[in-house]
């Protein structure tokens, strides 16, 4: 029981740990995103003020962007499949060391019963 509990909170500690890292790794990459996609339409803007055709560098830029905001989104997509993963685990893991108390309490209960009919027997 006391395995399981220690078990149980080493997970919820590196799940604490694992949430924290990704949400800065997310902010992070989203701040480098942002960045980026800042610094492609501060170019675009300049290039569209200059007056120079600017065709096929808009449809580079775009599509730079599109894969920025594609790979934002499965990121965002990857740490929710994590937080859900880590959560099944936790509710087995409670529900393992629930089950076990109880099993436990069970045992304690017939081995009190059981020296009770003992005592009896004695007198």
């Amino acid at each position: 029981l006391e395995e399981k509990t220690i078990s149980l909170s080493n997970l919820l500690e590196k799940e604490k740990k694992l949430r924290s890292k990704a949400n800065d790794e997310l902010l992070a990459i989203s701040r480098r995103h942002e960045d980026e996609i800042t610094k492609l339409q501060r170019t675009l803007d300049e290039k569209e003020g200059r007056g120079k055709s600017l065709t096929d560098e808009v449809i580079v830029l775009k599509s730079q962007l599109g894969e920025e905001k594609k790979s934002i989104n499965e990121l965002k997509e990857t740490y929710r499949e994590c937080t859900r993963l880590n959560d099944e685990e936790i509710s087995h893991l409670k529900k393992a060391l629930t089950d076990e108390k109880k099993q436990r309490l069970n045992d304690l209960k017939s081995m009190k019963q059981s020296m009770n009919e003992d005592k009896h027997q004695f007198e």
